[in-house]
């Protein structure tokens, strides 16, 4: 009997597909949010003037995945350490976490930005 088996049994495959379920409807009505935004921005002006702007799209969705397994990862590693018990820890922890994620893009963000000439 191999470890997987077992925790199947105590878990039980509803509670497994409930607990899953809820974070792929999630992760689905974000990207169809994301699909009704781009829909509407493409007709703004920078987008017809300069639509290689397009091209920055996949990669800037890749760069939020990133973001987001980093920011997973995070939360979960002081999940296992038992620093998020208490609700109270968990909405600091998850704060600070996201605070840390907005800093890490706009620190991208800057360092991409290019420098104006010197004259």
């Amino acid at each position: 009997m191999s470890a997987g088996h077992g925790f199947l049994e105590r878990e039980g495959n509803g509670l497994l597909a409930l607990q899953l379920f809820l974070p792929f409807l999630m992760a689905g009505f974000g990207t169809v949010g994301a699909g009704i935004l781009l829909d509407q921005v493409q007709h703004w002006a920078v987008f017809k003037e300069i639509t290689e702007l397009y091209v920055l799209v996949p990669a800037l969705l890749g760069l939020k995945g990133n973001l987001e397994m980093t920011l997973a990862s995070r939360l979960s590693t002081q999940a296992h350490l038992g620093m998020m018990d208490s609700p109270v820890e968990a909405f600091k922890l998850c704060l600070a976490n996201l605070a840390l994620v907005q800093l890490q893009l706009s620190l991208l963000l800057r360092a991409r930005r290019p420098s104006p000439p010197h004259t």
